[in-house]
């Protein structure tokens, strides 16, 4: 039986560019449209399930546990996965399961900077784009069918990652029973070669180029010169997938909402070292 590597995090917050990285060092050169080959998303149903449009949220979470059973016993070598689903436990058992997990690779952004990436991704506003990451129950597919996406994956809200039901995603992730590596956006930025360097080594990948060589092929102007002569199948129809790779974008753009949620996730962002001031309430 083999084992799952997950690369998880909350959506746009480089969890691609993360599987870009492991894709170079495993195949030695950039294909973007490969990508989704060697690394494809965890929407995968036992075959008798595929096609179906599930509206019951219990139902759909079955066929994630039957399916990672089913990848698992059907391939001799382990397997890499990428991820948006919350991890912890739901009625019907643990997700990801922890009998078929290796180990995972989970990426967090700036949720200000999530804010903006997601609203350019899924063509809304950055009010909309903060009120579903401030969800509870936000279903990220089954809202935004407009960007093709197949399966409804559970996402939690960076609240819920603060309060408890951020077991549904950062909190979940960390409490896992298996080990779990935790790289922030902004320091891959920064500290490209470090960071990729220990992220190989904690998946135990011997890289087919040299560090330097898979930082000039993942670095963003790179990137969008790929997607501009070739494209790439995940990109939104709204805009396209690799734009500034940059930090603190949030501080361009004029928006209440950013407030939201540094009084909501205040604690947690300081813990991940986002410079956060939330408003104080008014006795």
């Amino acid at each position: 039986m083999s084992k799952i590597t997950w690369i998880a995090s909350y959506p746009k917050s480089g969890n691609t560019w993360i599987r870009i990285v492991v894709f170079c060092a495993l195949r030695g050169y950039l294909n973007l449209n490969e990508l989704g080959d060697l690394i494809p998303n965890f929407s995968i149903f036992p075959n008798n399930m595929k096609g179906k449009d599930f509206d019951n949220q219990a139902d759909i979470r079955y066929k994630w546990l039957d399916a990672q059973k089913k990848l698992t016993s059907e391939n001799k070598n382990n397997i890499i996965l990428k991820t948006h689903i919350s991890a912890g436990k739901y009625d019907v058992g643990i997700f990801p399961s922890p009998e078929c997990t290796l180990n995972a690779l989970y990426i967090v952004r700036d949720p200000r900077d999530v804010a903006v990436s997601y609203s350019k991704h899924f063509n809304t506003s950055i009010s909309d784009a903060v009120r579903r990451m401030m969800s509870e129950t936000h279903i990220l597919n089954a809202q935004d069918r407009s960007v093709g996406n197949k399966g409804a994956e559970f996402t939690s809200s960076w609240e819920n990652h603060v309060t408890g039901s951020w077991e549904n995603h950062v909190t979940g992730w960390k409490n896992a029973s298996f080990p779990v590596l935790f790289i922030k956006y902004e320091d891959l930025l920064e500290y490209p070669a470090q960071n990729i360097s220990k992220l190989l080594e904690f998946m135990n990948i011997q890289p087919q180029i040299s560090i330097e060589e898979i930082v000039k092929l993942t670095n963003f102007s790179n990137l969008v010169g790929q997607e501009t002569d070739s494209g790439f199948g995940e990109a939104s129809p709204h805009t396209r997938f690799f734009r500034k790779g940059a930090k603190a974008q949030w501080k361009k753009i004029p928006s209440k909402s950013f407030q939201l949620l540094e009084n909501k996730c205040h604690d947690l962002m300081t813990e991940f070292g986002y410079q956060s001031h939330p408003k104080k309430k008014k006795k």
